[in-house]
């Protein structure tokens, strides 16, 4: 991997959300890999993020619609992985995430676990 965070989101008979509009970005890129078996999973990103969707579908799929370029200096979003039977979307929303549920607080954790150790790797 060529720096930035990789976070892993799994959904398995069921339905999961990572929402990246309060994150704190730091240099390079961030790489969600989504696994959706029988479920779906949604990617929110801040409106001006620049999105590339890839990803293998099985009886399955990505959404591509709200991928694309963002304003110059936004965050590198990658979305990738596999949905067998379920689906990965990508929504573009503004404002602040809202705190819904424990699914959410979870990922928010892991995304900021992985940032706090990339901040740890990089040089002084």
């Amino acid at each position: 991997m060529d720096g930035g965070a990789y976070v892993p989101r799994l959904a398995v008979i069921g339905n999961g959300e990572i929402d990246l509009r309060q994150a704190r970005f730091t240099d390079g890129k961030t790489t969600i890999h989504a696994t959706a078996i029988i479920g779906n999973i949604t990617v929110v990103v801040p409106e001006d993020a620049d999105v590339h969707v890839g990803g293998t579908g099985i009886i399955g799929g990505f959404d591509h619609h709200d991928e694309g370029p963002g304003t110059p200096g936004a965050p590198r979003i990658m979305i990738t992985g596999v949905a067998f039977c379920g689906t990965v979307y990508v929504e573009r929303r503004s404002g602040p995430a809202e705190t819904s549920g424990p699914t959410q607080g979870r990922a928010q954790r892991r995304l900021g676990r992985k940032q706090r150790q990339l901040e740890r790797k990089q040089p002084r």
